[in-house]
């Protein structure tokens, strides 16, 4: 189930822009691509955290899995806030900056995609509590929901919406 969920998740993450792709110019890809990519910066938070709550929620001689999740998903939370906010503030500066004046066109999706950002966050300390306690149907069973979802979402949005249509989606 493990090995299933992480193809799922790498068709989630993935097949936004092969639609764009498939649907929008070539340009649009590079906007769209760049955008997810800066938003995807965010995530490293949920890594990190997650590697190192993994091994404390795995060990059997712990017995406060749910209080340290929970406590940790509220500095996680709000981590995630501070740093969107952030994003949303800067990103209009700092995409042409680091970019060029071309990948302005990456901020509205940035700015589109970011709370989606968060709450992606959120669900890979959640899949970390599950793995922990060995419940690896739970997030296989999430991950192909969110799959069924943004796959005809995304046939329907954006070629309607273009790359603003692809961050909502």
């Amino acid at each position: 189930n493990g090995h299933i969920g992480q193809i799922v998740n790498i068709l989630i993450y993935r097949s936004d822009i092969w639609i764009v792709d498939y649907y929008m110019p070539k340009s649009d890809v590079g906007y769209y691509s760049r955008a997810v990519g800066v938003a995807q910066l965010l995530l490293l938070i949920s890594s990190a955290l997650s590697a190192v709550l993994n091994p404390y929620l795995s060990d059997p001689k712990n017995t406060d899995h749910e209080k340290v999740a929970g406590y940790y998903s509220r500095i996680h939370f709000t981590m995630m806030i501070v740093f969107s906010l952030a994003g949303l503030a800067l990103s209009p500066f700092v995409f042409p900056l680091v970019y060029g004046d071309d990948f302005s066109a990456s901020v509205i999706p940035f700015m589109i995609m970011l709370p989606a950002t968060l709450f992606i966050g959120m669900t890979r300390i959640f899949a970390t509590f599950n793995v922990s306690r060995n419940r690896l149907r739970e997030n296989l069973y999430a991950s192909l929901g969110a799959l069924l979802l943004i796959i005809p979402l995304d046939f329907f949005i954006i070629p309607r919406f273009g790359i603003e249509g692809a961050a909502l989606a």
